[in-house]
């Protein structure tokens, strides 16, 4: 149970193995750590080595023979202290040449940037990413197939939207649910309209902003989050969507 936790503050597996075994046998020779793991001996002695330059493990010499012995488990603590002030530091030194970085881009490269997200994670992910939108967002929406798969994490995005301030407008597919359901509905930050009856339904979501496009597939198998980041197909989105707003039913 705690090796997946070791290694997300800056161990391997190896290195965790190691430790792990050095807390348990206390002050020890390398062969009894490589005994008690079953790892090979140059694998024990590298873990070491990398371990006692992490402060992790001491090494001492005891009438002729070397020692091991374990940092106390606080020690992590301080790790992750010092990882979070690194990449703070990084991330400061990342901003500051990002502009320049960007320049370096070649204007003429206009592929699509295009991120696919797997599983009921990639849509929450993928419907969060609209929450840095600095604009209006323009989404295409079923609330019956919203409702029946993602309503938890509709909820908490709708929460989040309401408290940053995130103007949404919203083209519907007409049914006597999603009429129910908006009643009431808080237009604080939320518009809606209904598309034509004549609209054949569709089971996925679109939003449209900031100059990207993405997706959302309801469905219980292999739910997918898809976001396009590209100019062009942005704007023909956006016109589109305007051209149906206009001609929408006001809910």
């Amino acid at each position: 149970m705690f090796l997946p936790l070791l290694q997300n503050i800056w161990l391997n597996e190896n290195e965790s193995k190691v430790y792990l075994a050095c807390l348990e046998l206390g002050n020890a020779h390398a062969w009894r750590i490589i005994k008690h793991n079953w790892l090979a001996r140059a694998t024990v002695y590298d873990a070491l080595e990398r371990l006692i330059k992490k402060w992790l493990v001491n090494k001492m010499t005891r009438k002729g023979t070397t020692i091991f012995s374990p940092e106390d488990p606080e020690r992590l603590e301080y790790i992750l202290e010092m990882q979070s002030k690194s990449l703070k530091t990084v991330k400061k030194n990342l901003d500051s040449v990002l502009p320049q970085l960007k320049k370096l881009k070649n204007p003429y490269m206009r592929l699509p940037s295009v991120r696919i997200y797997e599983g009921i994670e990639g849509i929450r992910t993928v419907l969060n990413d609209s929450l840095t939108a600095k604009e209006i967002i323009y989404t295409y929406v079923n609330v019956d197939a919203m409702e029946k798969h993602i309503k938890q994490i509709n909820d908490e995005y709708l929460e989040k939207r309401q408290k940053n301030i995130i103007r949404k407008k919203g083209l519907l597919v007409d049914t006597s649910f999603s009429r129910e359901r908006m009643k009431g509905y808080d237009t604080t930050v939320t518009e809606a309209r209904f598309l034509s009856k004549s609209t054949t339904p569709f089971h996925i979501e679109m939003n449209i902003y900031d100059g990207k496009i993405s997706y959302l597939t309801y469905r219980d198998k292999n739910p997918l989050g898809i976001i396009i980041e590209d100019e062009d197909i942005y704007r023909i989105h956006r016109s589109t969507f305007e051209l149906l707003w206009e001609q929408s039913e006001i809910v």
